[in-house]
């Protein structure tokens, strides 16, 4: 009787692809690729990730409603919740003032504080040549630093530059920033914080980065920027939020969120 191989389940190809799991993401879950792992784990429940993530979904936001865009968008979200609810007016009696939060706001109440000041004029003049938009938040009962980047503004060109940029032979977009401009203001702005009176709890910051969209990659990117011989700078997680396909790095621990 000849000999007959055991036989194997057929593998669709996409399954070697390193975000494969997320293709099975149902929105109530969230998928995780662990340190120096090559592919996404399975997806798992997201309630348990979502206690400790949701920080990292506001501060993501955060970064999205300083510019013209998102304050059009979330003026439209205004209308639209007082429409629904035939809201004449913002201070109208009985609107729900918890559908429509600042950012801010929640993100204070929860003893979060944006560096002020950071990035500076000057800074913000060269990644606004990009349209780069980053913001870095800590919060020091835990002693976390995050550093959050701003996704696509769909009417926004260089935003699409940057998303096709695995396409464009030449160019000089948001990645670029984060690596020669952002990375290195950054380190220096860290140093100086670093080095006030009251500055030594830096010293002993866990780094994370954030984003949604674009930012997802800038996010990661911006892990890969620090040198390896910055001490106390390494970037132990990135948070990602709808990343968009361009976003394929594998060296951080990454939580691919929502």
């Amino acid at each position: 009787m000849p000999f007959k191989p055991e036989s194997r389940p057929k593998k669709s190809y996409l399954s070697w692809l390193p975000s494969w799991p997320a293709f099975r993401q149902k929105p109530n879950e969230v998928v995780i690729r662990q340190l120096g792992a090559l592919q996404y784990g399975p997806p798992v429940p997201a309630g348990p990730e979502a206690q400790q993530c949701w920080p990292f979904a506001w501060i993501s936001q955060a970064a999205y409603q300083r510019t013209k865009a998102g304050s059009a968008r979330r003026a439209l979200s205004v209308l639209k919740f007082r429409r629904d609810r035939g809201i004449a007016s913002a201070n109208a009696a009985g609107a729900d003032t918890t559908a429509l939060p600042n950012v801010d706001a929640v993100l204070r109440s929860a003893d979060w504080r944006r560096w002020s000041g950071f990035p500076d004029d000057g800074l913000l003049m060269q990644i606004n040549a990009t349209h780069l938009r980053v913001e870095v938040w800590e919060h020091r009962p835990s002693r976390l630093l995050v550093v959050a980047f701003g996704g696509t503004v769909f009417t926004n060109i260089k935003d699409w530059i940057s998303d096709l940029r695995w396409f464009i032979p030449y160019h000089h977009d948001q990645y670029t920033d984060v690596v020669k401009i952002f990375a290195p203001a950054f380190i220096a702005e860290y140093e100086r914080r670093a080095a006030l009176p009251d500055g030594d709890y830096l010293l002993n910051v866990r780094l994370l980065s954030s984003g949604h969209s674009l930012g997802v990659g800038l996010a990661q990117q911006f892990a890969y920027a620090l040198p390896a011989n910055t001490e106390h700078l390494r970037v132990q997680k990135v948070y990602a939020f709808d990343p968009s396909p361009g976003s394929g790095q594998q060296r951080c621990r990454v939580k691919s969120c929502c």
